[in-house]
């Protein structure tokens, strides 16, 4: 070890840069190199013990990467405008050091008077360095938790941190599942908050949710929806959970991107300014996005009291970096004379609320005319035509799919399809490579999905038993209690065995009712039908009102 014999099974403990030689009998060698570095990054232009500061600071540091209010910051950067910071800075290794200071610099009076209004002013008198008041099961606490504000860009930034020590202390005296309510009504226009990878280890070992509010919205967060060993394969080292600091941000979307998802609703109208929900990982001078979530993670948009919240055609939209909307799920909620949209994704983005109303020609007088409506209004369906919907004709396996892609608001490509029948270039391809990735579809003998192929009711049944385990819902059934859904149903002996399971758990939550005592498991589902199970799918899951 650096020259020097070393015995197997020794342990180093001395911070520094070693290189270990190991030489076996025949004379093969093998070499590595590491370094063990426990020591913080040192910042410069602070002075330890003084938080307020009435000049321009020169701000510096000996290694790694840092931010500073969430925003990406140099060493020997000078700070000139007034407000409250949080710097922090990571090394290789994963050690961090965070400063929180004030910075108050006097600006002479203008005889045409001040702007008082940050968005105007480069320079703003900052907002008192309090401890934030927040939550946790109803239980207000003064002293856990902190928020720093300050001018950027000529945006209001506010920072919040927690006292790691101080919360997991708290938190050993509580049950399990604690929820940790975190206020921040300031009027920001873009809120930060920042978690250390030991609180995070602490949350997730609690199954903690945490709730981030705001102004225009809301973002209920549990630590255990994130694959977190995903993350520490992504940043390649084992210590990176504990090191790495995590920034969860609600930020309000720039004018020029509301014009663009604006226009590209059509006849839609944007009830709500677009908000960005975003999640990153800091480890080792590297940062993830963390962007795809285990289960559904719930947002909540504040609807403009000028809507008609009892209009029933309003739906949460994101839209893709290709520039397409896609819905999301979306129920309304009311509480304390406000109206809300609940929105439930699988992945971080930048989402708006509208409503929007559709109806066909051809379904006037459809028995399934209600449904079909609130659905394609919901932008989950679409008709053949502009004024034609078509509802009793037969639909095939990439349409179904299609369908179900959109009602649970599904657009992220992990990789590409593995069936050899579903090809780049094709309409479904997108469609069915993304249902693949969550598990809907599965590849089978012959590696082919059939896309064009009428699509049976058994097929459909056993593809929402899947996307209702996707959404949470409680899936086991034994085969006692599956017996017992199915007995009411006269044909219920024509269900593969395979089918089975998923076509009960259709039964038990109503999403499948039958037709005079029948099934029809082997008849093709129909458009006006597969659109009316995706509804009852969502009301279901509890992902629509």
């Amino acid at each position: 070890m650096n020259g020097d014999p070393f015995a197997s099974g020794a342990t180093v403990f001395a911070e520094g840069d070693y290189t270990l030689v190991v030489t076996d009998e025949a004379g093969n060698v093998t070499m590595i190199s590491f370094t063990i570095d426990r020591t913080n990054p040192i910042i410069t232009g602070l002075t330890v013990g003084i938080s307020n500061y009435t000049s321009p600071l020169t701000i510096g540091f000996n290694e790694g990467t840092a931010t500073l209010n969430g925003q990406p910051f140099t060493t020997g950067t000078r700070v000139i405008s007034s407000g409250n910071y949080t710097l922090v800075v990571i090394d290789e290794a994963g050690n961090q050091t965070i400063a929180t200071f004030t910075l108050n610099i006097s600006t002479p009076e203008s005889g045409s008077g001040s702007s008082s209004d940050p968005s105007t002013s480069s320079s703003t008198s900052p907002i008192p360095s309090l401890g934030l008041e927040i939550e946790i099961n109803g239980v207000k606490q003064k002293d856990l938790a902190k928020e720093t504000t300050a001018v950027m860009n000529g945006k209001k930034v506010t920072t919040v941190t927690i006292d790691e020590k101080k919360l997991s202390r708290y938190l050993d005296s509580l049950p399990d599942k604690p929820v940790i309510n975190i206020p921040v009504h300031n009027d920001s226009d873009r809120v930060l908050l920042l978690l250390n990878g030991q609180l995070i280890t602490t949350l997730n070992d609690r199954n903690a949710v945490i709730l981030i509010q705001t102004e225009l919205g809301s973002y209920l967060l549990a630590a255990n929806r994130i694959d977190w060993s995903l993350v520490t394969k992504r940043f390649g080292s084992e210590d990176a959970l504990r090191n790495m600091v995590i920034q969860v941000e609600i930020t309000n979307v720039p004018e020029s991107d509301i014009v663009q998802l604006a226009n590209s609703i059509g006849k839609a109208r944007l009830l709500s300014p677009p908000i960005d929900f975003n999640i990153t990982a800091a480890h080792g001078g590297k940062t993830i996005e963390l962007n795809k979530f285990l289960s559904y993670v719930e947002r909540t948009i504040v609807i403009p009291n000028s809507a008609d919240d009892h209009n029933k055609n309003i739906t949460g939209i994101t839209m893709t970096k290709d520039g397409n909307i896609v819905p999301v799920p979306t129920r309304m909620m009311r509480e304390n004379g406000k109206t809300f949209a609940v929105i439930y994704s699988l992945t971080n983005s930048v989402y708006a609320v509208i409503e929007n109303d559709k109806t066909f020609a051809d379904i006037q007088n459809h028995w399934a005319k209600y449904d079909i409506e609130q659905v394609a209004s919901k932008l989950i369906v679409q008709g053949v035509t502009e004024s034609s919907f078509q509802p009793n004709k037969q639909i095939t396996r990439a349409e179904f799919t299609a369908m179900l892609v959109r009602a649970l608001g599904l657009h992220t490509v992990d990789q590409p399809t593995s069936f050899t029948d579903v090809n780049s270039g094709q309409w479904y391809y997108e469609t069915v490579s993304i249902a693949e990735g969550y598990g809907l579809v599965t590849a089978s003998n012959n590696s082919q999905y059939t896309p064009n192929e009428k699509l049976s009711r058994e097929e459909a049944m056993v593809l929402l038993g899947k996307a209702m385990r996707l959404a949470g819902m409680d899936t086991a059934i034994s085969d006692s209690e599956a017996a017992q859904q199915l007995s009411t149903f006269k044909d219920h002996h024509l269900l593969d065995l395979s089918a089975r399971a998923a076509a009960a758990l259709n039964v038990k939550y109503g999403i499948i009712i039958g037709n005079q005592g029948q099934l029809t498991p082997n008849n093709v589902i129909t458009r006006a039908e597969a659109t009316v199970i995706l509804q009852r799918l969502l009301e279901a899951a509890k992902l629509s009102s």
